[in-house]
């Protein structure tokens, strides 16, 4: 920190301030400078070109060394509206997170909302065949009833071959149906069950979760203090030893301990 000071005078004495090259200098200078010429009332052109103006030398040596306390003081008001804001966030990410989890189906009412309909699949195609036989033979009796049945007995004998070989054909087509149902719904099941949490859990990887629900980053850990720790064969409690004042060097902990202590 740089600090062009000088204490009152005429505006002759002043003048040199005006200069382009100083005015030049001290827009090109790297490091930040504070102008404290004249009093308050003196203005000259090397004001506009720091970048802080002080109306006194002495008010110049306050903004250029703070007071510690105060430093404090505004460090913990932005930390705690840090806090704050990442609560907000933590917040609105749990009520998206239950959203979205609550409008994911759950895996079991799936699968069994498939099986039974497997199972209606299966007792139709079970009844079908048998309903078809019990069907055309009630028609053969009535036509039996009304035709002379030694002229049409061959034609009732061709009737029940065909008859026959359609009740075994729509067996046949009936395994194929089930069997193809049956395994469209295993290979959903085991797509479902592949990105269960549970199977994430089991290959090894750990939720951690807070009073306010997971937990997703270090920042967020610290601030829980208390998290617990889930398994895929259950939980541990864990409390976390990573709070502000350990994350500082001892070094700086120990020189913020006593006295004032160097601000830079």
């Amino acid at each position: 920190m740089l600090i062009v000071a000088r204490g009152g005078g005429s505006l002759e004495d002043l003048w040199a301030f005006n200069e382009e090259a100083v005015v030049r200098a001290a827009a090109a200078s790297r490091i930040p400078l504070i102008a404290a010429v004249g009093h308050e009332t003196d203005w000259t052109l090397i004001d506009h070109a720091a970048d802080r103006r002080a109306p006194t030398p002495t008010a110049a040596a306050e903004l250029a060394v703070p007071v510690r306390l105060d430093l404090l003081a505004h460090l913990q008001q932005r930390a705690g509206r840090l806090t704050q804001a990442i609560g907000r966030l933590m917040g609105e990410w749990s009520m998206r997170l239950d959203g979205l989890a609550r409008g994911i189906p759950r895996l079991d009412a799936l699968v069994a909302e498939k099986e039974q309909a497997l199972d209606g699949l299966a007792e139709r195609l079970k009844l079908g065949p048998r309903a078809l036989l019990q069907a055309k033979g009630h028609e053969l009796s009535i036509l039996a009833a009304r035709l002379n049945l030694g002229r049409f007995a061959e034609d009732v004998a061709r009737h029940g071959r065909d008859l026959a070989r359609w009740a075994e054909r729509l067996d046949r087509a009936a395994a194929r149906a089930l069997a193809d149902t049956r395994s469209r719904i295993e290979a959903v099941v085991a797509r479902l069950d592949s990105v269960s949490p549970q199977r994430v859990l089991e290959r090894g990887y750990a939720m951690v979760v807070g009073a306010e629900g997971p937990v997703t980053t270090a920042v967020a850990a610290r601030a829980a203090h208390a998290v617990e720790l889930r398994f895929a064969d259950g939980a541990v409690p864990a409390l976390v030893d990573g709070g502000p004042a350990a994350a500082r060097p001892a070094s700086r902990r120990k020189a913020e301990g006593g006295g004032q202590g160097s601000l830079f």
